[in-house]
């Protein structure tokens, strides 16, 4: 399961599917996941789009009933759906909704999918949950005035592993 598996994402989506692996392409735009699946399937690959928007629980628990309905487990996930929104380049002048949405979409979103996945993780025999950060997540260096909330947020989505260690050692 490759979350943003139509844009960012879908590189790795790709590669998963020519490894033989069976690619859930997540995109909360359906015309492009389905254009991204079927591009994968007409090249020798298994690929499923399903529709999954990060930022909405509703639709992530709504995604994880529709992968059970096809699969009984989940071998490897890639949360790696993200936004940087415009506006996001002065964090002491930008608002507190462009922030807001931006930990929703980035840091939140990693941790309410791999939560709603976690039944069908623990059902593999070597799970995998896979963070895509961003040089701009570092602690080290400079972010250089782009986009501070965005690297913020992944600064955070980071630390997700790390602080969920005990409770889903299995998953790293």
């Amino acid at each position: 399961m490759v979350t943003g598996g139509n844009k960012v994402g879908h590189e790795v989506a790709r590669r998963l599917a020519a490894k033989d692996f069976h690619v859930f392409v997540g995109a909360r735009n359906p015309s492009a996941g389905r254009a991204a699946a079927d591009e994968f399937t007409k090249n020798g690959g298994k690929a499923t789009f399903l529709e999954i928007d990060v930022a909405d629980n509703a639709s992530v628990t709504a995604a994880a009933r529709e992968f059970s309905k096809i699969a009984d487990h989940l071998d490897v996930l890639v949360n790696n759906a993200g936004i940087m929104v415009d506006g996001d380049d002065a964090i002491l002048k930008i608002s507190d909704d462009i922030f807001r949405k931006t930990l929703e979409t980035n840091t939140l979103g990693a941790l309410r999918v791999t939560r709603a996945f976690e039944p069908l993780l623990t059902k593999s025999k070597a799970p995998r949950v896979i963070n895509v950060s961003s040089g701009g997540g570092q602690l080290t260096g400079d972010a250089d005035g782009w986009a501070l909330a965005y690297c913020i947020s992944k600064t955070a989505q980071m630390g997700l592993p790390r602080s969920s260690r005990r409770r889903y050692r299995n998953l790293q």
